[in-house]
């Protein structure tokens, strides 16, 4: 997308409103200007035929933790006509699943018409 003086106060009122929990949609003239990729893992994506200036590029992706866990709470002994015949565990069993996604962004420009630049975006902080 380019990365206009508009857009850059788009950008700090989308951050403010993100901390606060609150979303803000791209207007559709923004929408318009911009160039979506969906890609693979490890796969290379290309922006062509871009004019000299300054781009705002990211990438977002969506993953999920998942855990669970065993515990014993308690045990049951067994007997038959009063001969102990042993014990069995009394488990419980839980389990957690997150979601959660990232957005990683970088501001890049280009210089002179046909200039390839090479990017790599990753989470920084």
């Amino acid at each position: 997308m380019p990365y206009t003086a508009y857009f850059q106060e788009y950008l700090k009122e989308f951050k403010k409103q993100r901390n606060r929990g609150k979303s803000l949609l791209i207007p559709n003239e923004a929408v318009e200007c911009m160039k979506f990729h969906k890609i693979g893992e490890g796969q290379k994506y290309v922006f062509d035929n871009l004019m000299p200036g300054k781009y705002f590029i990211y990438t977002s992706f969506g993953y999920v933790h998942q855990a669970t866990q065993t515990d014993v709470v308690g045990q049951t002994d067994h007997y038959v006509n009063g001969s102990y015949q042993g014990t069995t565990d009394m488990t419980r069993s839980y389990g957690v699943t997150v979601g959660a996604g990232v957005l990683v962004e970088k501001i890049i420009t280009i210089d002179k018409d046909g200039e390839v630049k090479k990017v790599t975006l990753k989470r920084t902080k």
